[in-house]
Order: structure tokens, then C-alpha cells, then sequence
């Protein structure tokens, strides 16, 4: 709840919605254009919310179709399939964002497209594509390297640099493949489970197998 005195409205990465500004200094999407409405509306009848602290657990429904939108301690906004805003406060911890797609429209709230997959932030403050849920299984395998690989859309692939001497495998976003790191610092999605053959295949070459 809060007041909209100067009602400014700007369209600045809400997709189809409406980004409103208020009083407070804080951004609304919104489905309505006129944004003295949307201040009439928070009178009391309908909930927007903004950047607060996510011990209160504030979850509100405003442009993330039928999501949740979760302010955090990270200052960020969040649409996610959970009602529970410390849940998600609990994974993103002080990184920055924890995304979903919303409502199959792609909205952008971490600018990576992830399809239908989930898109986290890790402690190397990179963005993930990934078919898990749980960014702390997520980031416990990135470690202190930059991405995880994973096969978005069913065909594309996101790749990062870490060294292939540890010969990590792991089955995250690679459907039925492999993601394998490689002396050329990138990830392959391989039907291969030895991730030594996959280096010694890529070469230093920018490669990708199947």
C-alpha cells in the first residue's frame, strides 16, 4: 500500500504491463495504464507491492500473471510458483535474482531467456537455465566457476569455463546428456559419461557434441 501523487507511468521491462512509479520511490507493473487508477486502487481494495524486507513474507499478484511477486532483502523482485516469500528470500540469500517464467510470456526479470525451465542466481552471480528448483544444488556444483551449462529450448546451450581435469559430469538441464567441462573452458551436453573422452574429443576447439 502506498500513495501515487505524481501517477507516472513508463514502460521499462514490464512486457505488456505497465511499470508505475510512486511516491515511495518504487516501481508497480501493472495491468492497467492509467496509474492514477492503480493509486486510487490502493486505497485498500487491491495489494501492490514493493521493495520490503522478506521477513514479512509479502507475496502479492501484479504482473506476474499467476505467480507470485516476492519483494526480498536483495531488493529485487521475484515471480515465482510458491506462495512463500522467505522460501525464495532463503535460496536467493544476498545474491540477485531468483526468476520464473511467467505465464509462458518470457518475461525478462533476470534478462535470460530460460523457456520453460528456472532461471538462478548463483554465488558466482551469474544467471542458471535449469530444469531443478533448488539454486543451492545449482550453485553448490558451480562452485567458483561462472556458468552450468544446460539445454534450453531443446537445443541451445549456455556454456562456462572451468578446467577439465576434474572431469565433472553432472545431469542438470542436459535431459538425458551430460554436462562436461573441458580443458577449452567450456561445457558439453554429451551422451558420454567420461568426461576425459569428451576433452580429448573437443580439443581446444569451441565444440559441442551430441
Amino acid at each position: 500500500r502506498v500513495s501515487c501523487v505524481q501517477s507516472i507511468c513508463c514502460e521499462i521491462g514490464c512486457a505488456n504491463f505497465f511499470c508505475c512509479s510512486t511516491t515511495c520511490s518504487h516501481f508497480l507493473c501493472c495491468k492497467v495504464t492509467d496509474c492514477r487508477r492503480i493509486c486510487s486502487i490502493v486505497g485498500g481494495s487491491r495489494i501492490l507491492c514493493s521493495r520490503v524486507s522478506c521477513v514479512q513474507s509479502v507475496c502479492c499478484e501484479i504482473g506476474c500473471a499467476n505467480f507470485f511477486c516476492c519483494s526480498t532483502t536483495c531488493s529485487h523482485f521475484l515471480c515465482c510458483k510458491v506462495t512463500d516469500c522467505r522460501h525464495i528470500c532463503s535460496i536467493a540469500s544476498s545474491t540477485e535474482y531468483i526468476c520464473i517464467e511467467d505465464g509462458g510470456s518470457g518475461i525478462l526479470y533476470s534478462r535470460v531467456s530460460c523457456a520453460n525451465f528456472f532461471c538462478c542466481s548463483t554465488t558466482c552471480s551469474h544467471f542458471l537455465c535449469c530444469k531443478v528448483t533448488d539454486c543451492r544444488f545449482i550453485c553448490s556444483i558451480a562452485s567458483g566457476v561462472l556458468y552450468i551449462c544446460n539445454e534450453v529450448g531443446g537445443s541451445r546451450i549456455l556454456c562456462s569455463r572451468v578446467s577439465c581435469v576434474q572431469s565433472i559430469c553432472c545431469e542438470i538441464g542436459c535431459a538425458n546428456f551430460f554436462c562436461c567441462s573441458t580443458t577449452c573452458s567450456h561445457f558439453l551436453c554429451c551422451k558420454v559419461t567420461d568426461c576425459r573422452l569428451i576433452c580429448s574429443i573437443a580439443s581446444c576447439a569451441e565444440l559441442f557434441c551430441w
